[in-house]
């Protein structure tokens, strides 16, 4: 419980200080795999010039690819929203900032770094171990009238 207070409050004075964009977030998604009903685990290498950034950087690649693209190897293999980035995006901007930029971290429980960090320069990255709650971030989508509830 400590270390998720001392990792949220890290990253939001990490944030108040920086004008990184969470929607240019460059990665790659390695590996997948469903952990448990409502939980994905996500292997994935973050490109990030900022030390400082790069664990925000893997974060908000791992809910961008639950969000937007779906998770192979997994029952969330369709992505969250359809729509698409873009326009998800310019529908619901506030939601996004908001999102991105204070409440990444509450879908995501865990974050382990696996590789040192090195520049992005000459295709170098960052390995990262991260598990995203796709149910939590999907009953989120849905409260906020991103997402429509399923059956309606």
């Amino acid at each position: 419980m400590k270390t998720r207070l001392f990792q949220t409050l890290l990253l939001g004075f990490i944030l108040s200080f920086s004008s990184v964009s969470a929607q240019n977030s460059a990665y790659t998604l390695i590996s997948s795999k469903e952990i448990s009903q409502t939980m994905v685990r996500l292997h994935i290498k973050t490109f990030c010039d900022d030390k400082n950034q790069v664990d925000y950087e893997a974060a908000c690649a791992a809910v961008k690819s639950v969000i937007f693209y779906g998770i192979p190897n997994t029952r969330h293999k369709a992505p969250l929203l359809k729509e698409g980035e873009t326009t998800s995006y310019q529908q619901h901007t506030e939601y996004f900032d908001n999102l991105y930029y204070t409440r990444i971290m509450d879908f995501v429980p865990r974050l382990i770094m696996l590789s040192k960090f090195k520049k992005a320069d000459k295709d170098k990255s960052t390995l990262y171990e991260i598990d995203v709650d796709v149910m939590l971030l999907r009953k989120d989508l849905e409260k906020n009238n991103v997402k429509r509830t399923m059956g309606i």
